[in-house]
């Protein structure tokens, strides 16, 4: 992403809960890079979306 500097959207991650305590968490991230200008790479934007009921729904 860095390199291409395509966004990257809707990346599933899944969070382990610790033992005895309710069902594994779900989080959608999307990465965006940020830059200047003249090019320049500045950093990185992320977005991260809890998504655990949708994920586990039906």
């Amino acid at each position: 992403m860095l390199t291409s500097g395509r966004c990257v959207t809707g990346r599933e991650y899944r969070v382990p809960t610790a033992a005895g305590r309710g069902r594994d968490r779900a989080f959608s991230a999307s990465f965006v890079r940020l830059g200047d200008a003249g090019g320049r790479v500045l950093g990185v934007c992320v977005l991260v979306l809890v998504v655990t009921d949708r994920r586990w729904a039906g």
